[in-house]
């Protein structure tokens, strides 16, 4: 994935309402700690004046989040996503999963031919992407609004 692929992803998160989550990596390389209405705690490493690693911390104020984006690209990331999307759907057990596409052959190998969410086992709502993030992002975006 492209970092304009990735950033085009993350937007599209956070613009259907998926916010921030603990794990979470920023598109600044910042790992994210905590998450309430009003800041976001990001934690960082860098390399020190004394040429150490040493880990950071900084809190952006919520009107400041708009500058960041969620990298997909990262699997804790997508792991926190995928808590998300469960509680949008109120769907403990929903998942997404590789669809293979299989061949007839000696050897019936199957083929990765994309990713898909499924919510519950009646397949009642499902929806397919390319990628596992992006299956995220959609099942986000196809989750109900309101939960009540």
């Amino acid at each position: 994935m492209t970092n304009e692929q990735a950033e085009a992803l993350g937007r599209r998160w956070i613009a259907a309402g998926g916010g921030w989550r603990a794990g979470m990596l920023t598109d600044c390389n910042e790992r994210v700690l905590r998450a309430d209405a009003e800041y976001l705690w990001v934690g960082f490493d860098y390399e020190s004046e004394t040429g150490r690693w040493d880990v950071d911390t900084e809190r952006v104020r919520a009107d400041d989040r708009g500058a960041r984006w969620p990298d997909f690209r990262d699997a804790a990331t997508r792991g926190a996503a995928l808590g998300v999307v469960r509680e949008r759907w109120g769907e403990p057990a929903l998942q997404v999963s590789p669809r293979m596409h299989f061949e007839r052959s000696v050897m019936d190998k199957g083929v990765l031919a994309g990713w898909a969410y499924y919510v519950n086992d009646l397949d009642e709502h499902s929806g397919r992407a390319p990628s596992e993030a992006e299956a995220l992002v959609a099942a986000l975006e196809a989750a109900p609004k309101e939960r009540g």
